[in-house]
């Protein structure tokens, strides 16, 4: 019955963390993160030190981000270093280079510096050096295959100030939205959106308000190995 009880509340956490994950495409979660009411963020740094998680829950986190296990701060910016690369940047030069238009804050040349004497220092995970080096082979992958078109989709809200209403959406790029909305009172309905647009190959984002029966383009031309 006790075994019962901590399956479920795993069950519950784990709940939250795929839904935190489906939002933002991997667990690098920060510690102070909470989502629905529940800390999402200290239940994975849990899971990183769980000495009894089994084989099947190592394995569910797995699938949603096999960078799970290491330290967030480090995971995410692994991944802001292949959105540069994938965006056109390099893994050499001037160490103050910033990610690009995307990323400005970003500075690949020296987190890439700090990682070389890490390494040295015998400071990283034996995933964490597999992983940096993998970069001069993933650069030349993308650098053979040219050119690849993002693809660009949209989640949006809309709410209805006549009667309160509302709902959410997710459609491609291109589209022209309807809240298909039966409005109750006499003076029909009034929607706006909310919407948010995300481009799979180069991590683009746009987050921007348009009417019902909009038609909603975000004119983003990505050639995310350029």
């Amino acid at each position: 019955m006790i075994w019962d009880k901590h399956a479920r509340s795993w069950d519950r956490g784990f709940a939250h963390a795929r839904a935190w994950a489906e939002t933002h495409g991997h667990l690098a979660v920060p510690a102070a993160e909470k989502l629905d009411g529940h800390a999402v963020g200290a239940w994975v740094g849990r899971q990183r030190k769980n000495a009894k998680l089994t084989a099947a829950q190592d394995a569910k986190l797995t699938a949603l981000d096999a960078m799970w296990r290491l330290e967030p701060d480090w995971n995410r910016s692994y991944r802001r270093l292949l959105t540069y690369l994938a965006t056109g940047g390099t893994l050499d030069g001037p160490a103050n280079r910033t990610g690009g238009e995307a990323d400005p804050a970003f500075r690949p040349g020296a987190w890439l510096r700090k990682q070389d004497k890490a390494g040295t220092d015998g400071k990283l995970t034996v995933q964490q050096l597999a992983l940096l080096d993998a970069l001069p082979a993933a650069l030349a992958l993308q650098q053979s295959e040219g050119p690849v078109e993002g693809s660009v989709t949209w989640s949006a809200d809309w709410s209805c100030e006549a009667c309160g209403g509302g709902g959410d959406a997710g459609f491609e790029d291109g589209t022209s939205v309807d809240a298909d909305h039966d409005c109750d009172c006499d003076d029909g309905p009034e929607i706006g959106w909310e919407g948010r647009a995300e481009c799979s190959a180069c991590g683009w984002s746009l987050e921007t308000d348009f009417t019902d029966g909009e038609y909603i383009e975000s004119n983003h031309h990505c050639h995310a190995d350029q």
